[in-house]
């Protein structure tokens, strides 16, 4: 089954993707041009052997999101060299100089989120790059069944809208009831099963549900759910909601 069709997709990441040779990096689109509230969006998954930089220094169109699974990764730019480890993630608005590079001894393994902003650029915000930093995580209490922590919230895009980023922890067997949203939700799949309307998915995988597309989670998985949620929100409309999927 196409579940674009359905109005939502899902992709399941490689549990080994081989690393080309001669450049020491591979990269596997996992959905192409979809249309999104805030523009054509694409999602790749990425392969970076230990000690080699991805790319020279370079700017481009698209706004992007890099989310790092595993390994480490420093962020390069002309002012700065930025270290961070799984579960970090950053924005590069258009134009903003960059690449990165590998470090430690073992691959990075990270998600790419591109997209072109439409409709065309407002000028009364600012898009500047963003990084979280997982080393600042609080810790989960085990004694909870639903936990959020937001990670970024009213973070300004390129056409004028917001990115709001939350990471979610459910206990084993917890769920949520069926629901829809003003904005696009993009679900990175960290830990567990997930049991919804439509499709059954296993760690690690990518869900994107369009706005206004139904979803929920039967409370059936016997290992917690670690979900990091990404709230696209078209123009300068607010989030209706705090976190919940």
């Amino acid at each position: 089954m196409n579940m674009s069709q359905l109005g939502y997709w899902v992709r399941s990441i490689p549990a080994y993707f081989p690393i080309d040779q001669e450049s020491n990096w591979v990269i596997k689109p996992l959905y192409k041009d979809y249309p999104g509230l805030v523009g054509t969006l694409s999602t790749y998954y990425s392969v970076l052997a230990p000690g080699h930089i991805l790319h020279a220094i370079h700017t481009h169109d698209d706004d992007e999101i890099i989310v790092l699974l595993s390994g480490k990764l420093d962020i390069l730019a002309p002012d700065h060299r930025i270290s961070i480890g799984p579960g970090s993630f950053f924005h590069h608005p258009p134009h903003d100089p960059h690449t990165i590079e590998a470090v430690g001894s073992e691959v990075a393994c990270f998600l790419v989120f591109k997209w072109k902003s439409e409709p065309k650029p407002q000028t009364s915000e600012t898009a500047e790059f963003f990084l979280f930093d997982a080393q600042d995580l609080a810790p989960w209490d085990q004694e909870k069944g639903f936990q959020l922590q937001i990670l970024c919230e009213n973070q300004p895009l390129t056409n004028g809208g917001k990115l709001k980023v939350g990471l979610i922890h459910l206990a084993p067997n917890r769920g949520y009831p069926p629901h829809s949203h003003d904005h696009d939700l993009m679900l990175v799949l960290l830990n567990g099963e997930m049991k919804a309307l439509g499709h059954n998915t296993n760690a690690p995988a990518v869900i994107y549900y369009p706005a206004g597309t139904l979803h929920a989670l039967a409370p059936v998985s016997p290992a917690p759910i670690t979900i990091i949620e990404f709230e696209f929100h078209r123009g300068r409309e607010n989030s209706q909601t705090t976190g919940g999927f």
